[in-house]
């Protein structure tokens, strides 16, 4: 679910895009809408080399050190946070600028007849790439699942990888839907606009607020409880049910 930034954020950038709703997926349209008006806007530049493109709710902590990326993609096209052979993830990728409009070509033809359910941002930048042999970087260290088998698209976890290494790539919403389910410390209270916490689940908005607000861990408690992946398992207890008074220090049972 999209929600609106709050309204001092929004005198920030020079411009904002949003498609409209339209009969299929938000998010894979909304996507591609996005880059394709930040085409017409590179275009207008000669002095732009390398583009960069990064999902709304992820953020680089240390972007000084884009310099750094950038020698590491070197002389390819195009490098993104994580990959495999049937797609590359969407999430944040670096392009040279070349190599970006050859894409956004590709995927303008293929969105020029909607068609229901097509192909997610990842699949079109994996056979667009394949369609013009482009050279892909694959990054050095990509986010890993816990066990260690499986690339974690999402890094949930705030993992090491290449993107973190280096600028401090975090995606934010993926940390704290998997934090308030699998229950582990939520994102810090720096990165949560407090006024504008809707992006929360909206059974957990009101803990996760107050936790954020007071410290009280027994919000996040309360928070944990309620944000079972099944409805059946989620469970409302009152303040009362985690202790009487406030709790600031971590438990030993938690």
């Amino acid at each position: 679910e999209f929600q609106i930034p709050a309204p001092d954020v929004f005198i920030i950038p020079h411009a904002w895009v949003f498609k409209h709703v339209t009969f299929d997926n938000n998010k894979r349209n909304g996507w591609f809408w996005d880059v394709k008006y930040a085409q017409g806007i590179v275009n207008s530049f000669d002095n732009i080399e390398y583009v960069f493109t990064v999902n709304g709710d992820c953020v680089w902590e240390n972007p000084d050190g884009v310099n750094e990326l950038i020698s590491v993609l070197g002389d390819n096209d195009l490098m993104a946070i994580s990959t495999q052979p049937n797609m590359i993830h969407s999430c944040a990728v670096l392009y040279k600028k070349e190599a970006f409009n050859a894409i956004v070509n590709c995927m303008s033809e293929k969105h020029r007849y909607p068609a229901l359910c097509s192909y997610s941002p990842e699949r079109l930048l994996r056979l667009c790439v394949d369609k013009f042999k482009l050279k892909e970087k694959i990054a050095p260290e990509q986010p890993m699942e816990k066990d260690g088998l499986s690339v974690d698209h999402y890094t949930r976890w705030n993992q090491p990888s290449t993107w973190k290494n280096l600028v401090g790539y975090r995606n934010l919403g993926a940390e704290f839907l998997t934090a308030v389910i699998d229950r582990f410390e939520p994102p810090e209270k720096k990165h949560v606009d407090l006024r504008f916490i809707n992006n929360a689940f909206s059974h957990d908005r009101v803990c996760i607020q107050k936790y954020y607000e007071t410290n009280d861990r027994r919000y996040l408690y309360m928070c944990w409880d309620r944000s079972e992946d099944s409805w059946y398992d989620r469970v409302f207890y009152p303040i009362e049910r985690y202790g009487k008074e406030p709790i600031y220090e971590k438990e030993e049972q938690e």
